[in-house]
């Protein structure tokens, strides 16, 4: 694996609290992180970003238009970090429950998925921010 070509690039965007727009931003980060020799994160990263976005549209902002998601995916020779803010009234992350939900069930599972494909994660005091990192 080559190391990106300066020490930290970026990428962000705002956009209103709809999936369609999780997916265009997926799609744009997938392409970055390949241009940038990271393909072997590509899988482990969209579904990190992915499950964070659709809990800030879903969860975050009950699905409304009319709010905002925030998200910065960033890149050093040690990193991947990402961060996705909402403009809901967040959660209590301190009591997320660490078990695996019903196979049936629509929900739940965002904590394991960052569990086993970050490093590192952590959410804002109010919860309606994240932030992920993956080592490179």
């Amino acid at each position: 694996m080559k190391p990106c070509a300066s020490p930290i690039q970026e990428l962000r965007a705002e956009f209103p609290a709809d999936f369609s727009q999780v997916d265009t931003f997926c799609a744009k980060v997938r392409a970055w992180l390949a241009d940038n020799y990271l393909q072997t994160h590509v899988f482990a990263v969209e579904l990190l970003l992915r499950e964070a976005l659709n809990n800030a549209v879903l969860h975050g902002c009950g699905n409304d238009p009319a709010k905002r998601v925030t998200a910065v995916v960033s890149v050093s020779n040690r990193w991947i970090r990402l961060e996705v803010t909402d403009e809901g009234r967040g959660f209590d992350w301190r009591k997320l429950d660490a078990t695996v939900p019903d196979g049936q069930a629509a929900s739940g599972r965002g904590h394991i998925i960052f569990g086993q494909y970050a490093d590192e994660y952590h959410f804002n005091h109010a919860g309606n921010q994240i932030f992920l990192r993956r080592k490179t």
